[in-house]
């Protein structure tokens, strides 16, 4: 879906629409193996979000959180998405916190 957006109203609008959503949902999935940045990564962790990222040396930094679940295949992709659907994610200490604040 496209929106061709005409005011700076309709601006408000979307933007407040998009950021409900990401903020409504608990999980964020990130299969990416090339990302070697992950800046999306580290903003759902920094927003509480439970992140389900490959075992890959990519997202080492991120293995540290609570709230990062990895997989190495296919099934373990499934399962550890299935955890974090159902489960909620930890609260960040103010030290983790810190260290997402790049």
């Amino acid at each position: 879906m496209v929106y061709f957006i005409q005011h700076q109203q309709e601006l408000d609008y979307v933007w407040t629409e998009v950021l409900f959503s990401y903020s409504s949902h608990k999980v964020f999935l990130n299969p990416s193996t090339t990302d070697v940045v992950c800046t999306t990564t580290a903003e759902a962790l920094a927003m509480g979000k439970t992140v389900v990222c490959a075992n890959h040396p990519s997202n080492d930094f991120f293995m540290q959180f609570p709230n990062c679940k990895t997989y190495d295949n296919p099934k373990g992709f499934v399962e550890a998405t299935k955890k974090a659907l159902n489960d909620e994610p930890s609260p960040l200490t103010d030290e983790q916190l810190h260290e997402l604040s790049w």
